[in-house]
């Protein structure tokens, strides 16, 4: 044990996963910063080679709405490229509530 009293052991990395055989995933994210907003995407295959990228800024923006345009803009190039088995990945739960359908915004 350490002396904050938790255990290094128990401690687990957080670390990206390629896509199951067969699919690619695309991992989204956004950034609002004063007031900027920049919305970004990877694509990867299950080897981890990254296919396609995209960023943009956005201007003034909420931090959800960054997102929701990142999702699109990934999920836009991985159609135009012909993808059609994709992961969808991201740190942010409200998008993906939303998409499993489990989240009505107001």
């Amino acid at each position: 044990m350490s002396k904050s009293g938790s255990n290094p052991s128990q401690h687990s990395s957080i670390r990206w996963r390629p896509p199951d055989v067969g699919f690619v995933k695309l991992n989204f994210d956004g950034s609002v910063v004063n007031q900027g907003a920049t919305s970004s995407f990877v694509i990867r295959n299950e080897t981890g080679e990254p296919i396609a990228a995209g960023t943009r800024f956005i201007g003034q923006n909420t931090i959800s709405v960054t997102e929701c345009l990142a999702l699109r803009d990934g999920l836009w190039l991985a159609k135009a490229k012909g993808l059609s088995h994709i992961m969808v990945e991201s740190d942010s739960k409200l998008v993906i509530e939303a998409i499993r359908g489990n989240y009505n915004p107001p």
